[in-house]
């Protein structure tokens, strides 16, 4: 078999599997083990903020492979929750409906990131950063021309709660 699929130019195992390596592919990973990470309805605004809720609900799940899970994300896949993203102030990093992967148990400033917080009751998807020279978080979009930065005190630093740490997003593209 090996041999007649060298002189036809064929990949080997085609015989054995009667299919293309492409197809043989999408084969294999569609038997591989997925996991199912929740969808909640709440969208974090990458802008303005928009309001918070509750006790947001699952509206689905979004299955992925597990080996990608656990590359991307850790072992404890428990906690993470995929979020939509609604306006252009993280662009051009995270853009508007793209999903991102939030580690809900990371809820304090760990260090430079990206969360999703609640900040003057408006939820919001921004990067975090410590600025030393003032001894003030920064709340900042990447989006820097049309968002300013916003500083939080030592003071108000427990009005801003962390929701998550964005640990990963997918950016989906159109035409």
């Amino acid at each position: 078999a090996r041999r007649i699929e060298e002189s036809l130019g064929l990949e080997p195992l085609w015989l054995d599997f009667g299919s293309d390596p492409q197809e043989r592919a999408l084969n294999s990973t569609s038997r591989s083990s997925h996991v199912h990470l929740p969808v909640l309805e709440v969208s974090p605004a990458a802008g303005a903020g928009r309001e918070p809720m509750d006790y947001p609900a699952v509206i689905d799940y979004l299955e992925v492979p597990e080996a990608w899970a656990k590359h991307r994300l850790g072992r404890d896949l428990s906690k993470y929750r995929v979020l939509p993203v609604s306006g252009d102030s993280m662009s051009p990093t995270i853009n508007d409906g793209d999903l991102v992967f939030v580690d809900t148990n990371v809820t304090s400033y760990q260090a430079n990131g990206i969360y999703v917080i609640i900040w003057h009751d408006r939820l919001l998807i921004k990067r975090l950063r410590a600025s030393l020279s003032s001894g003030k978080i920064e709340i900042a979009s990447d989006n820097e021309a049309a968002y300013p930065t916003e500083a939080v005190s030592l003071e108000e630093v427990e009005k801003l709660h962390i929701c998550g740490l964005v640990k990963c997003w997918w950016s989906i593209k159109g035409a």
